[in-house]
């Protein structure tokens, strides 16, 4: 997921979802936008879109942002 996310173009931002007990997490990405906020929005409708698909109960969350990690909630997903 990682490199794929590295690999997207510029502005591009990370989302992710998960309950790690249960070992179910979505995540979405988005890149080649015109500013950060576009590339965190795009992100993190393509998480939601696929959370509700797989009816996850966690919300998306931003987890990087260009090339930086911006995940608060360390405790749940590992740095990379």
């Amino acid at each position: 997921m990682w490199r794929d996310y590295r690999a997207l173009p510029d502005q591009r931002a990370l989302a992710i979802a998960g309950d790690l007990q249960r070992d179910r997490w979505v995540s979405g990405s988005s890149g080649g936008h015109d500013t950060r906020a576009a590339a965190e929005a795009a992100a993190l409708r393509v998480c939601r879109e696929r959370r509700l698909r797989q009816r996850a109960q966690a919300q998306c969350q931003l987890y990087a942002v260009v090339d930086e990690i911006v995940w608060q909630d360390g405790d749940r997903f590992p740095r990379r």
